[in-house]
């Protein structure tokens, strides 16, 4: 992807606007002009513009996200949004260079290879899911003791003991206690965790980056795997 020349001292705010408008357009199948996108992917991949990464992340990020979640995959995996934007991104970035932008010439051919980088991630996670027989934490009470009072808890009390240590015992800080509890009991998402503890975390990127670190912490336990699949019978 060439961008016009005309473009490159155009402000950030202008290109989003811009981009914006013209990748409705380009949905709605009608003409449009690539070349805001051409100029914000350029300064990305050319010149790792932060900036710029964030605004392709936001505009494209949220319609590769469409189509995950549209994929029969993705109703089994509990992960939010911002964890399929993030890995699809990131894989892009992986695979993306400033050698490759000639075989993006437009709009369609960067959203076709998103889409593609993004049911990759989706369809490793579903097997890596399957690997580790990862089953949800969400029905479990965060107290252990409190275990006998939750009515249809996927687990005995002295499953759901067990488990609940193993948790405590797995996760390394109390950011990532804290940021589980919140999540598998309450249903936080992230900016709701990151509004009532501002205090314990630099910013809701913070939070998501905890989420996810904790996460995988949890699906590596060798001793967490082994304790749900005696609780499931599997």
């Amino acid at each position: 992807m060439e961008p016009r020349p005309q473009d490159h001292h155009l402000p950030i705010a202008v290109l989003t606007a811009r981009c914006e408008a013209e990748l409705q357009k380009f949905q709605k199948g009608e003409p449009y002009d690539d070349s805001f996108a051409q100029e914000i992917l350029s300064r990305a991949v050319r010149y790792g513009d932060s900036d710029a990464w964030q605004v392709f992340t936001d505009m494209f990020g949220k319609r590769v996200l469409a189509r995950i979640r549209r994929h029969p995959a993705a109703a089994s995996i509990c992960e939010d949004d911002a964890y399929w934007i993030n890995r699809t991104i990131q894989r892009f970035m992986g695979a993306v260079g400033p050698d490759r932008l000639d075989q993006f010439p437009n709009m369609a051919t960067v959203l076709g290879y998103l889409n593609m980088c993004g049911i990759s991630v989706l369809l490793d996670e579903s097997r890596r899911q399957a690997r580790a027989r990862c089953v949800s934490l969400n029905s479990l009470p965060e107290d252990v003791e409190s275990a006998a009072d939750v009515e249809g808890a996927a687990l005995d009390v002295v499953q759901t003991q067990l488990l609940w240590k193993a948790v405590r015992h797995t996760l390394v800080d109390e950011q990532e206690r804290l940021v589980i509890k919140l999540s598998c009991k309450y249903g936080y998402k992230p900016g709701q965790i990151y509004q009532k503890y501002a205090d314990r975390f630099e910013s809701i990127q913070d939070v998501y980056r905890v989420k996810r670190t904790a996460l995988e912490r949890l699906r590596r336990s060798p001793e967490i795997v082994q304790l749900l699949e005696s609780a499931t019978g599997q």
